[in-house]
């Protein structure tokens, strides 16, 4: 919808343009299935189409912190539970599968390029799942390529020296080292255990690496 305003009490004002259908915001909805869609760049019942929008608005809630907490709690028991194919349908994945529950996986493949929602060289912030991880002295985060092409770009050209240094959560800077391996094709983040809840980590794999 296209308006020049929002509004309270009518949704918006000076509706210009309307698109309604089926589709999701995905590659499917965008790309595979088949849809459904009425647009049109002069509606004749502007506030019909108005109230309709406002209507859809109104019936969401605020995201309080308690929902937040909830969705996150939910979110992150979901991840645990996802298949490696689920993350080449949601384009998360770099790279297919090879093998899924010992035999070859058919018929997925990943994103093209040209299909990706949205590029990561428009990243400021890279982040990973500290539900697993490696590392008996220093703990040891695997960025996925995407996520870690994101961090080497905030990080500059290290060069042959994969140190870096950066600045922690309790205000103290310390030294990291950054890796891209061939093997796995994942970088990997080297976190001296003196960083700021690491043990706690270890203990609970519970969180997010978080690096902007």
């Amino acid at each position: 919808m296209g308006a020049a305003s929002f509004d309270d009490d009518f949704g918006v004002e000076d509706l210009s343009l309307v698109i309604t259908g089926s589709p999701n915001l995905s590659r499917g909805g965008f790309l595979k299935n088949g849809e459904c869609i009425f647009w049109s760049a002069a509606p004749h019942s502007r506030n019909s189409a108005a109230r309709a929008w406002l209507d859809c608005w109104n019936a969401g809630v605020p995201a309080t912190a308690s929902r937040r907490a909830a969705y996150e709690k939910f979110f992150a028991l979901r991840n645990r539970f996802r298949k490696p194919e689920d993350m080449v349908a949601l384009g998360i994945a770099d790279s297919l599968p090879a093998k899924t529950d010992g035999t070859p996986k058919k018929g997925i493949a990943p994103p093209k390029t040209e299909h990706k929602a949205i590029s990561e060289e428009a990243a400021s912030v890279a982040w990973a799942g500290l539900q697993s991880f490696t590392g008996a002295y220093n703990l040891q985060i695997e960025f996925p390529k995407e996520a870690g092409l994101v961090l080497l770009r905030i990080f500059g050209n290290l060069s042959q020296d994969p140190s870096i240094d950066i600045h922690c959560a309790d205000g103290e800077v310390r030294t990291f080292k950054y890796r891209f391996y061939e093997d796995n094709g994942m970088f990997r983040l080297n976190i001296p255990n003196a960083a700021p809840l690491v043990p706690w980590v270890r203990e609970n794999r519970q969180g997010i690496a978080y690096v902007d």
